[in-house]
């Protein structure tokens, strides 16, 4: 994933390839979002599974914060199901597997939510308790 210096954040040099690959991966999924059911979607960003990856949990959290932040202050659509689907995407690529959850709260008013998890961990907030889950695809 790049260079991780001494406290454990990505370096300069890493960071400007991966806010590209970010942008690039961004495009893709939000363009196939208005024309794919989302079991079809994450299907095909599955289908471009690196081979077996070892990206560390170290590893795993900084590509979610680096999602998180980057969509946040770009002008982009960066509810949490499309940064899901980026860092599902990304993690992929790795070859790192990774299942979308969807959860609702039901009251006091109807919400979902969207989030990544890994091994049984969300790498994007979840929500806490707030959140049942639907389904985990």
């Amino acid at each position: 994933m790049g260079k991780v210096g001494e406290e454990g954040s990505l370096s300069v040099r890493a960071k400007l390839p991966l806010a590209a690959e970010i942008v690039v991966v961004y495009c893709r999924v939000r363009w196939a979002m208005n024309r794919e059911e989302l079991e079809a979607l994450v299907a095909r960003l599955r289908a471009a599974r690196a081979e077996a990856g070892s990206l560390p949990r170290r590893g795993r959290f900084q590509l979610a914060g680096a999602v998180e932040k980057l969509l946040s202050v770009l002008p982009t659509d960066s509810r949490c199901l499309i940064r899901s689907l980026v860092l599902l995407a990304l993690l992929e690529r790795r070859g790192v597997a990774s299942t979308l959850v969807i959860g609702v709260q039901a009251e006091p008013e109807f919400s979902a939510h969207a989030w990544i998890e890994c091994e049984g961990e969300a790498l994007l907030p979840s929500g806490g308790s707030r959140f049942a889950r639907l389904t985990a695809i």
